[in-house]
């Protein structure tokens, strides 16, 4: 069971990171990672659906937050 203030999120995303993309890719070296993260963040933050967003990209969500911010 997860606990508040644990790290539950940041072992989801890496889960994510592994299965969604790394095992998509050849990476053999460490800079083989650094080259595919840029993709790896615009997919995940403009392209993926989340379902704890509600089924919403996370770009759109941020937006929406930052115009509720400066609204």
């Amino acid at each position: 069971m997860a606990q508040v203030g644990g790290m539950g999120l940041l072992e989801r995303l890496n889960r994510t990171f592994k299965h969604e993309f790394v095992c998509r890719h050849e990476v053999n070296t460490l800079a083989d990672l650094e080259a595919l993260l840029p993709s790896f963040q615009r997919g995940y933050n403009e392209q993926r659906l989340h379902s704890r967003l509600e089924y919403r990209l996370l770009a759109a969500v941020l937006a929406d937050q930052v115009a509720a911010i400066l609204s």
